[in-house]
């Protein structure tokens, strides 16, 4: 049973990260949903404080910007009340009520705000920071999807461990379609403690030592 980081693959514990400045966020989360591990976590919240309520621009940080308004949407359905401002708190640690302040309240949506509902289009940034919400979104459902077939392969192969004395195992995954970073994720779904409290028994293969392809229409990874 060969650890993960000692094949090149990363686990959300050993993925350290510190906030230098929009850009470098950018590059970050070029090629992640959150700031750390598959889910939002309070390491997401401590960067998003850090911004201070000023959200990246979506032309030059098409992912900080992304990212910002999933975040953003969280916090302002976590703090649905409508603030009514305090005094002696930083930008910094004010920025989660800036964003339940974005949202606007149940009296605003029924009468449709001051403005009595009248709205121009939506900006080049609000439309990217839409479209990157529901890309967001999308991939959540994918990291779900491709978690749970890797879970089930695990136990698969753990099966066929146990009755045969299988060390070794080829095969194909289909969720990841092609890209690298799910496959990752399928891998360390099979290779999961199962938990003995679960509903549905997933992963425990960790002692097989296993090779992992898929193809899509775009990517094909190994």
């Amino acid at each position: 049973n060969i650890p993960l980081r000692q094949v090149g693959l990363h686990t959300p514990s050993n993925m350290p990260y510190a906030y230098k400045s929009v850009k470098d966020l950018d590059t970050h989360l070029a090629t992640r949903s959150y700031v750390s591990g598959y889910q939002a976590s309070t390491d997401d919240l401590t960067v998003f404080m850090a911004l201070a309520g000023a959200p990246p621009a979506a032309a030059a940080t098409p992912h900080a910007a992304r990212w910002y308004a999933h975040i953003s949407a969280l916090v302002a359905s976590t703090f649905p009340g409508t603030p009514e401002g305090v005094t002696g708190v930083s930008g910094a640690a004010a920025a989660p009520a800036a964003a339940a302040a974005a949202a606007p309240s149940k009296k605003d949506k029924k009468k449709g705000g001051e403005d009595g509902g009248k709205k121009g289009p939506p900006s080049a940034e609000e439309i990217a920071a839409m479209k990157a919400a529901k890309q967001a979104e999308i991939e959540k459902k994918l990291i779900k999807d491709v978690t749970k077939e890797g879970g089930k392969k695990g136990v698969e192969i753990e099966g066929a461990a146990d009755m045969g004395g299988l060390e070794f195992f080829c095969t194909t995954m289909e969720k990841p379609d092609g890209e690298l970073k799910f496959l990752k994720m399928s891998m360390e779904a099979m290779n999961e403690v199962p938990d003995p409290d679960g509903e549905e028994r997933r992963g425990g293969s960790g002692h097989v030592g296993k090779m992992l392809f898929s193809a899509g229409t775009e990517a094909m990874s190994m």
